[in-house]
């Protein structure tokens, strides 16, 4: 299937060629005796009638022909000359293989395609596609494995049980009560009417600026308001909620001017939420998430490092709340 290794033309000037019909010819041309080592242009030889090969178009007729051992298409020389796809003699060489099928015996079908695969491989690997085609893209079947399910990821892990739990967080508004946990797996949500005159209190655990945290100095909660409409973020062209706003409340600041009820600070989110009164819209929820600087990253490191957990937890994770705003709460 590749004459390179087995012929050679030899000028006397030291020049080597593919054959009499590839003298002068650059794109056949294997090296010169007097300049090149024997072993490299031997090498150059079936190397370049690959290379010729590849660059061109070949028959669908000669992968499908029960005699394509015998001819490989013919000569590449004269086919890289012409452009032709296949022999120019290729009814002339069926007859004479035909006519004497002791010494051509016809291929057999598995024999068609093994050798078929060892001739696109050597010659015209670019059409392999074609012929064989890719397999089909498919999400990889360990997804519904229990042990990679996102409660399953949880479990194992102390701060996405307390990230994705109802320990950390909770709010009351106008007194009614609301431990927070994640959304996401949860099935109902809680929703309140917000107006001027609504009291609200966030209620923070004091661990919480301890977890997946070595310098909780640093540590603070995050506040992240978004509201129920839809904007398309960066380059993967995701619709998502639109943010309204985000808060950092650090440690330090936070305990001075909160009450310490319990295991809770008690933090007054009245006056944030009514100072942002402009942005929220009739009929539209809005969306608090809740969540410390350390957990976030943590959330996001664990993206990198779990793709089942990447699929399963791609949208926000962290304990919120929802509420609609009225001016007029009556």
């Amino acid at each position: 299937m590749n004459c390179g290794d087995k012929f050679f033309l030899l000028q006397d000037d030291g020049d080597v060629y593919s054959c009499p019909r590839g003298q002068s010819s650059e794109k056949f041309f294997y090296g010169n005796v007097f300049k090149d080592e024997v072993d490299t242009i031997i090498n150059n030889g079936w190397q370049l009638i690959e290379r010729n090969e590849s660059e061109m178009v070949l028959s669908d007729d000669c992968l499908q022909c029960d005699y394509q051992w015998y001819c490989n298409s013919g000569c590449t020389f004269v086919r890289s000359e012409t452009g032709m796809k296949k022999s120019y003699t290729c009814e002339l060489q069926k007859a004479i293989y035909r006519d004497n099928p002791e010494r051509y015996p016809p291929m057999s079908p598995q024999q068609m395609e093994s050798h078929g695969k060892k001739v696109l491989f050597h010659n015209n690997i670019h059409k392999i596609e074609t012929h064989f085609p890719k397999k089909e893209h498919y999400i990889t079947p360990e997804i519904s494995d229990p042990k990679n399910s996102l409660r399953a990821i949880i479990s194992e892990d102390e701060v996405l049980t307390e990230l994705f739990g109802n320990r950390l967080f909770y709010v009351e508004i106008n007194g009614v009560h609301y431990d927070l946990e994640s959304p996401i797996l949860r099935n109902i949500h809680d929703i309140e009417l917000f107006g001027p005159d609504t009291k609200a209190v966030l209620g923070i655990h004091n661990d919480v600026f301890e977890l997946a945290c070595k310098d909780e100095v640093n540590n603070h909660v995050l506040l992240m308001m978004l509201r129920d409409t839809t904007v398309v973020y960066g380059d993967e062209g995701r619709s998502k909620q639109e943010h309204i706003f985000d808060y950092a409340l650090y440690s330090q600041s936070l305990k001075a001017v909160s009450e310490r009820v319990g295991d809770y600070w008690r933090y007054d989110l009245s006056t944030i939420l009514r100072s942002h009164s402009a942005l929220y819209q009739s009929g539209v929820r809005n969306i608090l998430y809740i969540t410390t600087k350390a957990m976030r990253e943590y959330h996001y490191a664990k993206h990198k490092k779990n793709a089942f957990y990447h699929i399963q937890a791609i949208n926000l994770p962290f304990p919120n709340f929802e509420f609609y705003w009225k001016e007029n709460e009556q």
